[in-house]
């Protein structure tokens, strides 16, 4: 087992430095230029009814040029295509197509001059095994269960540079199976359970051990269907829900200019009008290592940025050009001002006492179809999905039939917020469109005292 492809990873950062150095020939006075690359080397399994129907391997990348003169800029997309005289060609041409752009753009109000924020190289090799042998750890893991699945496994790439020197450079080989196991109940309706393994070192041992736990719950599955009223209930939200709700507030929670414009759903929050549970902290953390601790412009945010703490919070996402717009001064957050890192601090509750300590409830292993029904007032909604049961007396009685909840976040993660786990899991970004995401979350499960079903 070793690290695979590295010496592509070391070709495409010289590469693409080259490149710069190309188009940096190219700018006139008075003009700026950034060019950010991002990038994969990947295998992609995908398997249904535990049989392989699709492998394949993927090797792209693509420059972003970010232009700026007189107080506008513009941004130019290209994929390359490893030809150096066609990429620089065109490059030259995107250069004085923007150029010509903003000349008839209005001066941009977020607009601030490019800086050069030093330099760093994060090459983060993994120990991932051939696609062959994934295959067969795979089939011999899972041939006596319905499984469908999708691994992706190799390289991720982010870099950037700019015309003043500055020049970063990130690349982690790493993985993820994304996996459902699937069973027919006594009420012969479908019924399934979701699982992840991630990381940078694959190993049978590990690949076993995420497969069987998820098996473990397969008979409880079987069982028939616990139809639920609506109502409030006690819950149990294992890491991948949390992970959900949490996914939600990346959409402007934690968001300097959804706060000044009026759609924050953590108003009342930034307001000091509520607060949550005062064991609920959260950072942004690069230590995980998923994902650079610069930015699209290059800039280098903090390794480890408190957002909550002991309940409140403790600041905002603060991009440049928020920066500039509102005169705050900058975190150098993405510009979208998303974390890009997330960690839920863990709590005390022990994994092995989950079922005792809910006694009676809902364990939900999973949600989906989140949304905001009343941003204003931090107030969500969704469905539960896959490994969802009800419990009694601290044992599993059976799966429940689906359920739609609303309810407010920050009474959830409030006064309803019982005990956090103690064992936090890694989710890693598994979303694929286009080209493979990077980042991920540290998320502990939590308890939840009162939890309101509508549907």
């Amino acid at each position: 087992m070793a690290s695979q492809n590295l010496d592509k990873i070391t070709w495409i950062k010289k590469y693409f430095s080259d490149l710069c150095q190309f188009s940096f020939k190219k700018i006139q006075s008075g003009e700026e230029l950034s060019l950010s690359l991002q990038g994969e080397i990947t295998d992609y399994i995908r398997w249904n009814q535990s049989k392989v129907r699709q492998t394949t391997s993927v090797n792209q990348f693509e420059v972003e040029i970010r232009f700026q003169s007189n107080g506008k800029k513009t941004r130019f997309t290209f994929p390359l295509s490893a030809q150096e005289q066609d990429d620089q060609n065109f490059l030259a041409t995107l250069v004085q197509r923007a150029r010509e752009e903003v000349t008839v753009l209005p001066v941009d109000p977020t607009y601030s001059s490019l800086k050069n924020n030093g330099e760093s190289h994060d090459i983060k090799p993994g120990k991932l095994e051939s696609a062959v042998t994934v295959i067969d750890h795979i089939q011999a893991a899972a041939n006596h269960v319905d499984l469908a699945g999708l691994y992706c496994g190799g390289w991720t790439v982010r870099a950037n540079q700019n015309h003043l020197g500055q020049n970063h450079f990130f690349a982690s080989e790493n993985f993820f199976f994304d996996y459902s196991l699937y069973v027919v109940n006594e009420d012969k309706e479908n019924k399934a359970i979701k699982g992840l393994y991630a990381g940078s070192l694959w190993t049978q041992k590990e690949l076993a051990e995420s497969l069987n736990e998820k098996i473990s719950f397969l008979p409880y599955l079987k069982k028939k269907t616990v139809n639920i009223k609506r109502g409030k209930y006690r819950v149990y939200l294992a890491p991948s829900a949390v992970n959900e709700i949490l996914g939600v507030l990346t959409w402007g929670a934690f968001s300097l200019s959804a706060y000044k414009q009026k759609r924050s759903p953590f108003k009342n929050l930034i307001e000091k009008k509520t607060r949550l549970h005062p064991s609920f902290n959260l950072t942004e953390d690069f230590e995980t290592g998923l994902c650079p601790q610069f930015n699209g412009l290059g800039e280098v945010s903090q390794k480890q940025l408190t957002l909550i703490k002991n309940g409140s919070i403790e600041q905002l996402l603060v991009s440049s050009n928020s920066s500039q717009e509102y005169k705050e001064i900058s975190n150098f957050a993405e510009e979208h001002e998303f974390p890009r890192s997330p960690k839920i601090l863990p709590g005390t509750l022990n994994s092995k006492d989950v079922l005792s300590k809910l006694n009676t409830g809902i364990y939900i292993g999973n949600l989906h179809y989140l949304n905001w029904s009343d941003i204003q007032n931090a107030r969500f909604t969704g469905m539960t999905r896959y490994a969802c049961f009800w419990v009694e007396n601290g044992k599993i009685q059976g799966p429940i039939s689906d359920l739609r909840f609303d309810d407010h976040f920050d009474q959830l993660f409030g006064m309803n917020l019982e005990e956090l786990g103690q064992d936090s899991v890694i989710e890693m970004n598994t979303m694929t469109y286009e080209s493979r995401y990077i980042g991920g979350a540290s998320i502990p499960g939590a308890l939840i005292k009162e939890m309101t079903f509508t549907l």
